[in-house]
């Protein structure tokens, strides 16, 4: 199977930033970088949960089309949840693709 056709799920790339609100707070915001297609790669599901606990099992990784402004993405949004990066590669190559090593954060289900 080609890259572009592993890429069949839909993703939110999202930056963190701060910005001051009313009164002079500051207020922590997520803005959207892109929505793109990516490959997911959940091993293990990402998220348990057991006797009302949530446990953070193995990291999920996203992969996709490489492009400068996509390095910035600091969060992912997949389905209902949102992901936390903690890593990103990128790989150059005929076909050019970012990597993000993530895990899901714990308040992010709808």
């Amino acid at each position: 199977m080609t890259k572009l056709g592993s890429m069949r799920h839909r993703v939110t790339l999202m930056g963190e930033d701060t910005m001051q609100g009313a009164g002079g707070r500051i207020l922590a915001t997520d803005p959207v970088i892109a929505d793109v297609w990516a490959t997911v790669n959940d091993p293990a599901g990402s998220l348990e949960e057991q006797g009302g606990r949530q446990f953070i099992g193995q990291a999920v990784s996203f992969e996709v089309h490489y492009q400068p402004g996509f390095m910035a993405a600091r969060k992912v949004g997949f389905g209902s949840s949102v992901y936390k990066v903690h890593s990103v590669e990128r790989t150059m190559g005929l076909t050019p693709v970012i990597r993000y090593q993530a895990s899901r954060l714990q308040n992010s289900s709808t």
